[in-house]
């Protein structure tokens, strides 16, 4: 999404980034707002530029769609513990 006005606008990015810390947005430093992120305080006008997979979280879905999937150590164990 794209930020049109913003007053005191922060942000909880931790879904995407895992940062803590809320972000402050701004018109002019940081005009990205990105799905799934949470306003901690103040108030902003976005307008959205994308949406289902053309957006960071529907990417991050896609890529993980595509990658197959893995046994995890734990269940590589199991299966050799359990064929002894």
């Amino acid at each position: 999404m794209e930020l049109i006005e913003a007053t005191k606008l922060t942000l909880d990015e931790a879904i995407l980034t895992g940062e803590s810390e809320p972000v402050s947005k701004s018109i002019d430093t940081q005009p990205q707002i990105f799905m799934g992120t949470t306003v901690v305080a103040g108030w902003g006008v976005m307008k959205v530029t994308g949406t289902g997979t053309r957006t960071e979280l529907g990417k991050i879905a896609v890529s993980l769609s595509e990658e197959p999937e893995k046994d995890t150590p734990l269940q590589v164990r199991l299966k050799s513990f359990s064929r002894s």
